[in-house]
């Protein structure tokens, strides 16, 4: 990665200095309705579909806000277009046709005798984690970018943010889960520290050394089985007390065949 190219902007990371936690909660209610509204005009635009008369003033005010803005920069394009505060309306206000589309959604099931007096802009927070933030980042930094190529007469390449390929970014986020797993695993230390804190006072006598091998070697191949999953050391807890109950009911030395 080259320093001297921005290759993504995260909102979801950008730093909130000064903001209690109740201010935050209360930028992020707005936020949502925002990027709500955005990504309903972006879906229809890209589907051809017609937009109302209220979502053609909103694109126009949308865009106009972030070519003309005097304090617009990248660091608060997601802020273009926010509300004044989040919706008082409930979802008992919404009609029937949108209360139809919500309950389409698996395991979706809103009543408004049970649900009605719920604020609609905690629902609206819920969706918004389902939506595409970079699609909307992507359009607000292209307006953004048309607006300093006709302002410092650039190039049509220029581009203010150089982003990479998704399906890059979707390998990435893969490799890294595959390299989370495969740290949290255990390794021969691990399993070699496991052991000798189960082999205090263990060993010590002509009867328990005849068990001692065979549950270090059964120890063994649960570790190496429970190594795929990832509540592995909950597993080998149970493990513990489970032949820490077996110790203590042993009574008669094993079979040779054991």
């Amino acid at each position: 990665m080259k320093s001297e190219f921005v290759y993504d902007v995260d909102p979801d990371l950008t730093v909130e200095a000064g903001l209690s936690a109740e201010e935050y909660l209360a930028l992020s209610r707005r936020r949502a309705e925002a990027k709500l509204i955005k990504s309903k005009i972006i879906y229809k635009i890209n589907q051809g579909l017609t937009l109302s008369n209220n979502e053609k003033a909103y694109m126009k005010q949308w865009s106009s806000d972030i070519r003309n803005g005097k304090d617009r920069n990248l660091m608060n394009l997601r802020d273009s277009m926010l509300p004044s505060g989040p919706t008082k309306l409930t979802i008992g206000d919404i009609d029937a046709k949108s209360l139809y589309a919500l309950n389409s959604i698996s395991r979706v099931q809103l009543e408004r005798e049970r649900h009605g007096a719920y604020s609609l802009n905690d629902l609206v927070v819920e969706l918004s984690h389902f939506l595409d933030e970079e699609v909307v980042n992507k359009v607000e930094t292209e307006m953004f970018g048309d607006k300093l190529r006709n302002e410092w007469g650039l190039s049509k390449e220029f581009k203010v943010v150089e982003t990479r390929n998704k399906e890059i970014s979707l390998v990435l986020n893969e490799l890294e889960e595959l390299a989370w797993r495969s740290a949290g695993q255990l390794n021969q230390k691990d399993l070699d520290h496991i052991k000798a804190m189960l082999s205090v006072k263990r060993n010590r006598d002509y009867f328990d050394r005849q068990f001692y091998d065979n549950d270090m070697q059964s120890l063994t191949a649960f570790a190496e089985a429970a190594n795929l999953y990832d509540d592995r050391l909950q597993k080998l807890e149970r493990w513990i007390v489970r032949k820490e109950d077996e110790f203590q009911s042993r009574v008669v030395r094993p079979p040779k065949d054991l």
